[in-house]
């Protein structure tokens, strides 16, 4: 399979630091051998903040949300049985904003996405609530394999392997860029996350391309000085995720919001109780296991306002802002019909950062 190459050039901040120890031209020596080996372009529909990618099963088409904030990739009940593949029980669940969900399994012959061919699979099967609008979950376990472009604002997600490149040169699309580096955990090295600051008091978050919005817990929304009771939050309705229940949203008004580099100030966050009826009850034993959900999900919203590329196996993060408000509830809907007040919010502040 043909691949496109980006050549990265090297920058001169980067040459001057290895200048002072090994002259000028061992510099450029090193940093003209990095490339960026693309190996798909993943179109993407992201309507109402819903990364949805076209592919095939088993030759037969499909939509697939991309959902870095899952931990495994599956497919829906709904469209198993459509597909016509054989589902077998097995004895978990997954678990997710809303509670759980119990398991099934499937094998699939092929998964094309763009010119990548994933084949003889065996993916979980989940029966999703409602009418979702996708076929298939790819999730962090995917993803974490790869460095990832997305680019959800021009309707792309990029996948590449970096051969010998330094983590200025994956911006191959700007001179600046900030940094975020990702947290890194041996016992669970898939998982997306990042330490990030609200009002200064950090908290641990998943980058979440499956969360439609940006949501922060109670509790950490408390630490940060932001109560349910404060004058600048107010209640919204209900919010939904892969389980049966659905949880109590508000929205709160922090004075900062700070990601590697870039701060955002005046920062409008969806505040909800994600480890609320968030129970795992194994088929076997029947027995309720508590679990928990990160303090906080960095969604779509703050996708679609970047364009960044994650570099899992490095575990690093680099993005640029693109404009508009990061945080999308100026443009959300009532979570719930009876919700008031929910379009009178000015829009917040644009990021300020210090680029490399």
């Amino acid at each position: 399979m043909d691949c496109p190459v980006w050549r990265a050039k090297p920058t001169p901040a980067a040459c001057a630091a290895a200048a002072l120890g090994a002259g000028l031209c061992a510099c450029l020596s090193a940093f003209a051998e990095c490339r960026l080996l693309q190996r798909a372009e993943l179109p993407v529909n992201a309507s109402r903040n819903r990364p949805v990618i076209p592919g095939t099963i088993d030759g037969q088409a499909v939509k697939i949300l991309a959902d870095t904030g899952a931990q495994t990739s599956f497919v829906t009940h709904a469209a198993a049985k459509r597909l016509m593949l054989t589902e077998l029980s097995t004895s978990g669940s997954t678990r997710g904003i809303g509670g759980e969900a119990y398991l099934y399994r499937t094998s699939v012959k092929q998964l094309m996405l763009d010119r990548l061919s994933v084949g003889r699979l065996t993916l979980p099967v989940v029966e999703i609530t409602g009418s979702p609008d996708f076929d298939m979950i790819l999730g962090e376990n995917f993803f974490s394999h790869w460095a990832v472009e997305f680019d959800l604002a021009h309707s792309a997600i990029r996948l590449f392997e970096p051969k010998d490149c330094h983590v200025e040169q994956l911006v191959y699309w700007s001179k600046t860029y900030s940094l975020a580096e990702l947290i890194a955990s041996p016992a669970d090295s898939s998982r997306i996350e990042t330490t990030v600051l609200l009002n200064g008091n950090a908290v641990r978050a998943i980058l979440d391309t499956g969360a439609m919005f940006s949501v922060v817990s109670p509790a950490a929304a408390a630490s940060a000085g932001v109560t349910l009771d404060s004058t600048n939050v107010r209640f919204v309705g209900k919010l939904h995720g892969v389980g049966r229940n659905a949880i109590d949203s508000w929205i709160g008004t922090f004075g900062s919001f700070t990601i590697g580099d870039e701060t955002i100030r005046n920062a409008k966050l969806l505040i909800s109780d994600m480890n609320k009826s968030n129970e795992v009850m194994t088929i076997r034993s029947r027995i309720p296991v508590p679990v928990s959900m990160p303090p906080m999900l960095i969604g779509a919203d703050f996708f679609l306002a970047h364009r960044m590329l994650i570099d899992g196996p490095d575990r690093k993060m680099v993005f640029t802002y693109l404009g508009g408000p990061v945080f999308d509830t100026l443009h959300l809907h009532p979570l719930d019909p009876d919700a008031a007040g929910s379009n009178d919010r000015p829009p917040s502040e644009a990021p300020t950062s210090s680029p490399r």
